[in-house]
């Protein structure tokens, strides 16, 4: 792999990893607003973005698929804070299943 490859192929991870923030981000909110009561709003919220030109610039530039549906139907299911714990294992960060970093 010559250096452009190599620097192709590292940018293209550091656009991974902020489209896995972005998902990370909403399904924490989302858990928080569960507790409270304010589920439905958030969702609404937080699908904004991912509907955005601007999220769909971030998965072009990851070599993602842009699919708000499955962003949409993974925050609205009863296992999103599974799937949050399960991102926190693969992307090194660390959130417990209330959401607090």
């Amino acid at each position: 792999m010559n250096d452009l490859a190599r620097e192709a192929e590292a940018c293209r991870r550091l656009w991974v990893s902020v489209a896995a923030a972005a998902i990370g981000d909403a399904a924490k909110n989302v858990v928080l607003a569960r507790r409270d009561g304010d589920e439905d709003a958030v969702i609404a919220r937080e699908m904004r973005y991912f509907r955005s030109r601007s999220y769909r610039q971030v998965c072009e530039l990851a070599g993602l698929s842009y699919r708000p549906d499955h962003i949409e139907r993974m925050l609205r299911s009863d296992k999103v804070a599974a799937s949050l714990k399960k991102m926190a294992r693969a992307y090194g960060t660390l959130v417990d299943q209330e959401g607090s970093a």
